[in-house]
């Protein structure tokens, strides 16, 4: 098995729909991020290491949290779907 370390910048999102459930309980920080990775014009199918970051601009941004690293993400044909929770 071939092992492929890819960096992926996380931005923030504005997302409205977000509430809070009928219980009155909080809603958790994790949410599922979903790519595609190709190598040289062509998808993936291997298992990843990935490195997401989280940064507050895309181009003169600041990294507003830790680095979290998942090792040996499945891909196929180029997709795949994390969980995440900075």
């Amino acid at each position: 098995m071939l092992r492929k370390r890819v960096t992926v910048l996380c931005l923030p999102l504005m997302l409205g729909g977000l509430r809070v459930p009928a219980t009155g309980e909080p809603v958790g920080t994790a949410f599922t991020y979903q790519g595609q990775l190709k190598q040289d014009g062509a998808p993936v199918t291997d298992a990843c290491d990935f490195v997401f970051t989280l940064w507050d601009d895309a181009t003169a941004g600041s990294q507003i949290d830790a680095v979290e690293t998942l090792v040996g993400v499945a891909v196929r044909e180029g997709l795949f779907t994390v969980q995440l929770d900075f």
